[in-house]
């Protein structure tokens, strides 16, 4: 089987909230009071997500050998592309 692991997003703050995931810079929005969960598979046991914190965007680095995706209401998100906030 292979290695599995996710994690949960909350989006708690007024504004929509960009979330950009590497390493193929997808992007994906959460509205205010919105969650998602974002699944990462494969790779090393042990791997983990690296969160990075801006004021206006998360950017979720998976790990090598992994593949991820964001889902939402337990469905895939489709990626959208958008300028990154300042």
């Amino acid at each position: 089987m292979e290695y599995q692991l996710s994690m949960n997003i909350a989006n708690r703050s007024k504004e929509d909230l960009l979330i950009i995931l590497e390493p193929w810079a997808e992007h994906y929005t959460l509205s205010p009071n919105e969650d998602a969960k974002i699944v990462g598979i494969g790779g090393a046991e042990g791997s983990n997500f690296e969160i990075h914190h801006h004021d206006a965007f998360i950017i979720i680095d998976s790990w090598p050998g992994s593949v991820a995706s964001v889902y939402r209401d337990g469905e895939p998100m489709e990626p959208g592309y958008q300028p990154i906030p300042e």
